[in-house]
């Protein structure tokens, strides 16, 4: 049976968080589910297989991965026993600094993505910690970048243009995402107008703000990288063994899962569930909306699929700010974007 390499492996060390953030879609507390799987065998295992079957990447992922017990083993086991796998680590920050030697040394194959929002999503305290921690990170641009949520609440009253303006002011990237996934904590969230995102889009070009990437299709003005692999060349490992290409899709929709590496092994599981290969063999035109016949499907392949299904309903939901194209009151496709055929399968 024919399978793509698993370029991109996630492992989701825990569902718990020192944080209890506003729009969590994963609804992260602070105790631990009480189905966690992990253990350094398993990580092993997983490691294993998944080199064989391509491996490129990990991405350590919670809750908040630093606090698991296997976040310290999972870093160091990548980093000792593979050549030039990446590591990507998504934190919220706050005891990432423990670990500044280990990181830094090996930072040309780690990027640590540090997530930081407004005062009204944190609260003040947590906030101002982060202000704290990213102060001491000024300019280590080569290995961390900010992530960050635009709300409506925030472009009305300002936050997300002076945060904008901080983490340029640290030379560090900073990725935005245009709205709340309408799951988890972020369930009765407002959908963010499209308006809003193109003030803070007018705002970066104005100011000449180029560390920002907007998290948007990759037509789309200010986007720099490609589709995250959802549909072809990456999985995760969920806290109780579950395996899905998306955790944020699988944390709200139970069906969005190809098995669990208690019952077959990862390997098994990638090359032969039915689940995978009904998701390699999903074609354009069974999407909804623009998506449906957008010439750049082929790029972006419905771009994030876990904010689409959030405020669609579906898999198959077109991606939502795409429907604000007529009402752009600035022009928002890079004609410039070639036809990308590296995530089809």
């Amino acid at each position: 049976m024919k399978y793509p390499p698993l370029k991109s492996l996630h492992l989701r060390l825990t569902s718990k968080c020192n944080m209890n953030c506003k729009y969590c879609y994963a609804d992260a507390i602070e105790n631990e589910c009480s189905d966690n799987i992990f253990s350094e065998k398993i990580i092993n295992k997983l490691i294993e297989e998944s080199l064989k079957l391509g491996l490129e990447k990990v991405t350590l992922i919670g809750g908040e991965p630093t606090i698991s017990d296997y976040f310290k083993y999972s870093l160091y086991k990548i980093l000792n026993d593979t050549k030039d796998i990446l590591i990507d680590i998504e934190t919220n920050g706050l005891i990432i600094l423990q670990y500044y030697e280990i990181l830094k040394k090996n930072k040309s194959r780690i990027d640590v993505a540090i997530s930081f929002d407004d005062k009204s999503i944190r609260g003040e305290k947590k906030y101002n910690k982060i202000i704290s921690i990213l102060d001491k990170l000024k300019n280590e641009t080569d290995w961390v970048y900010v992530q960050s949520i635009i709300t409506n609440d925030n472009v009305k009253n300002g936050d997300i243009f002076n945060m904008i303006d901080y983490i340029n002011s640290l030379k560090l990237g900073h990725r935005l995402f245009p709205g709340p996934n309408k799951m988890g904590r972020g369930i009765d969230s407002d959908y963010l107008e499209w308006s809003n995102t193109e003030r803070v889009i007018k705002y970066c070009e104005k100011n000449k703000i180029d560390n920002v990437r907007f998290e948007l299709p990759d037509y789309m003005k200010s986007r720099q990288s490609k589709s995250c692999g959802w549909k072809n060349f990456r999985c995760e490992i969920m806290p109780n063994g579950n395996v899905t290409p998306c955790g944020p899709t699988a944390f709200n929709n139970p069906e969005f899962i190809a098995g669990n590496i208690l019952n077959d092994s990862l390997s098994t599981i990638w090359k032969n569930s039915t689940f995978f290969q009904w998701l390699r063999n999903i074609k354009q035109n069974e999407f909804e909306g623009k998506c449906n016949t957008c010439k750049h499907w082929i790029n972006c392949l419905g771009k994030c699929r876990s904010f689409a299904w959030s405020w669609g309903g579906s898999i198959y939901s077109e991606y939502p700010h795409c429907r604000e194209f007529d009402k752009s009151s600035i022009s928002i496709i890079n004609d410039s974007v070639k036809p990308d055929t590296r995530y089809l399968f």
